[in-house]
């Protein structure tokens, strides 16, 4: 009975949290508890449940639910192998039916971004014609450093290609127009090069977007120097809207993040910072410094701080003036292993992206040891283990067995030897006491009534003396029949 009432508990809250999150859920909102913002292309309504554009995402945004950050539209310049350049910022101008062409040359063609700052690149998505899905099935995608003076340098002929680190390289066929790109290890530069495989090739890209997390300081809760008067709530510094007129005038602003997020980047919307220092914590008490700003941003400012850390808490203080804030993005995404909406569901997928990490479905299966339902590799798979792993357990479980056996055998062999030395000793004390119960025979009457005699015979002044000395026998020991005489001839009285 009570396991029903909890199970009708449960679904009545469950309906209730989806309720009112559909009722009380307004304009470019959507989720459970409108807790994400939509961020469709024409400002339109997303889907109420998965946040999905049917327009397109805007073209801040990318990724599921258009939820991540797409950092290619801050871009200085763009630039392609066709010496004409007569088209190559159409990769980037967010209409995927617009297209930047490479002619076919005598190289292999290639396009690159140069952007305003170095990002940690782990996520890209080009969007290409699918008539020449084939022209991709050779390409590599390289990240670089360049500084200013050569990523500028429209002298092909003098170009210094910088150092590139790879971040990720195709050698498969092409099956969707649409290529989502993780680099095999994260990559850190200011520019994103493609380059096909093949000479004599056209390269042409309707879309290149670059991703840098997702805006998790979004709706939660926030907190700010309760003893200024005057500015908005804490609040509106998360609003999603950082062109609104609405700021919070405080010398501290902080937000939760629920949960330890990765993060990328903190973006700062404010009209007058007085310089500030941003904070992180994993405790919201023990507070670590890792930005200053000696206010080197001008009013009405903008400012992109790269930090690559984990952290739950974030804090922006200025200890002598009120800092004026009226946005705070907070770009990061779940830790490893760790996925959903709201980063709370576990998920150990042998592979990762952007839509993996957002549904927490593993397309290509769980890593060893773990499995789920419908895609959900959340539990853990005891038996299936490593050969190394299971002998491991093995010979630990054999030796636990020896160890058990040996003491069982050696608590036996104590058991028998002291119940031997209990037996013995038992044995003993009966023999002892049969004997002492054992009567006497009595001795003959003749035996004593001589016995008697001769003892009071030995003791008085009847006794004779030696010749030799005046020394009276002094031995009191009863004679034996049969004595033999002794040297002055005297004999046992029986003899006599």
């Amino acid at each position: 009975m009570m396991d029903i009432f909890r199970i009708i508990s449960t679904v009545f809250i469950i309906f209730t949290i989806f309720y009112n999150a559909d009722a009380e859920c307004g304009k470019k909102l959507f989720g459970v508890g409108c807790r994400f913002r939509c961020h469709c292309k024409n400002d339109i309504q997303c889907d109420e449940v998965t946040g999905q554009c049917s327009s397109g995402c805007d073209h801040n945004w990318a990724g599921p639910g258009c939820q991540y950050r797409n950092i290619a539209v801050d871009y200085v310049f763009t630039e392609h192998s066709d010496e004409k350049k007569t088209s190559s910022r159409l990769a980037i101008d967010g209409d995927v039916s617009t297209c930047t062409d490479v002619d076919i040359g005598r190289t292999k063609p290639w396009w690159r971004i140069w952007l305003s700052n170095n990002y940690t690149i782990t996520e890209l998505e080009i969007v290409i014609n699918s008539s020449q899905m084939e022209n991709f099935k050779e390409f590599k995608i390289t990240v670089e450093h360049v500084p200013e003076y050569l990523a500028t340098k429209t002298d092909f002929n003098d170009y210094i290609v910088p150092k590139q680190a790879i971040c990720f390289q195709n050698n498969a066929n092409i099956r969707n127009k649409v290529i989502n790109i993780v680099c095999t290890n994260p990559v850190v530069g200011n520019q994103v090069r493609l380059r096909l495989g093949g000479r004599a090739t056209k390269l042409s890209i309707c879309d290149f977007r670059i991703f840098q997390g997702r805006n998790v300081a979004f709706n939660r809760r926030t907190d700010q120097d309760p003893s200024i008067e005057g500015g908005e709530n804490s609040s509106v510094v998360v609003d999603g809207s950082p062109t609104n007129g609405k700021c919070s005038v405080t010398p501290w602003w902080s937000v939760d993040l629920a949960h330890i997020i990765v993060i990328n980047r903190v973006n700062i919307t404010t009209t007058n910072s007085n310089g500030f220092t941003i904070l992180l914590s994993n405790n919201s008490r023990d507070w670590i410094p890792v930005y200053k700003d000696n206010n080197s941003v001008p009013a009405v400012a903008k400012t992109n701080i790269s930090i690559d850390v984990t952290a739950r808490f974030v804090k922006v203080e200025n200890a002598i003036k009120p800092l004026t804030l009226c946005e705070v993005q907070i770009l990061g995404d779940c830790l490893p292993n760790v996925c959903g909406f709201d980063c709370a569901d576990p998920c150990h997928c042998k592979k990762f992206n952007s839509e993996v990490k957002m549904s927490g479905n593993c397309s290509d299966g769980c890593v060893d040891n773990w499995t789920g339902d419908k895609k959900k590799c959340d539990r853990v798979v005891p038996c299936d283990k490593p050969s190394g792993v299971i002998i491991s357990e093995i010979a630990l479980s054999l030796s636990m067995i020896g160890t058990v056996a040996l003491t069982a055998v050696l608590s036996v062999l104590i058991t028998i030897y002291v119940m031997k030395r209990r037996q013995s000793s038992t044995s003993n004390t009966n023999s002892s006491q049969r004997q002492a119960e054992v009567p006497r025979r009595p001795r003959p009457m003749a035996s004593r009534i001589k016995e008697r005699f001769l003892s009071i015979y030995y003791n008085t002044t009847l006794r004779p003396r030696s010749q030799n000395n005046d020394k009276e026998y002094d031995d009191l020991e009863l004679p034996h029949r049969n004595r033999k005489k002794d040297q002055e001839g005297y004999t046992d009285l029986e003899e006599k």
